[in-house]
């Protein structure tokens, strides 16, 4: 730790005439100071300018409002926002019990459909059973034609080629 006598970085060695050095003036408020018989701590001594504590004490007091209003206005934006979560959870509510209703009307429309198409099903296949019967007695009478046919041509002395 340097020591009075020795200049500093922020001290010049060669002072300028009516102008005092730092360490000059702390050993003055030293001086001072023993002389009244009181040592106020630092920060308990009158600053030097009101005028910097104004600005300062200004400086704070804008800061604090400030800050005020931010959190007042941050207070206002979180009670919209529930209002507006509380709005969309009741729309969604809504909204799903609509789709419900939706699917449950949807699902009566499809079961009906499926049973319609299982009773055009079952025509079908009576049609099919239908169609299988005549087709089977268009086949016996063609047999019986062609029969007839073949036995009145050997009857003539004919013969007729199956093929």
């Amino acid at each position: 730790m340097p020591s009075d006598s020795n200049p500093t970085e922020f001290e010049d060695a060669s002072p300028v005439a009516g102008a005092s050095t730092p360490s000059d003036r702390s050993a003055t408020l030293t001086a001072a100071a023993s002389e009244s018989g009181s040592n106020p701590p630092k920060r308990l001594r009158p600053p030097e300018s009101p005028l910097l504590t104004f600005m300062g004490g200004l400086i704070v007091l804008l800061m604090s409002a400030m800050l005020a209003y931010n959190f007042a206005q941050i207070s206002r934006l979180d009670q919209r926002i529930d209002r507006l979560e509380g709005r969309m959870d009741v729309g969604f509510d809504r909204v799903d019990a609509r789709f419900q209703e939706l699917e449950a009307k949807f699902e009566a429309r499809f079961n009906k459909i499926e049973a319609r198409f299982d009773k055009i099903d079952d025509k079908f296949d009576q049609i099919d059973a239908r169609l299988d019967e005549l087709d089977r007695k268009l086949t016996a009478l063609i047999a019986a034609l062609n029969a007839t046919a073949q036995v009145e041509a050997a009857l003539n002395g004919e013969l007729i080629d199956p093929g």
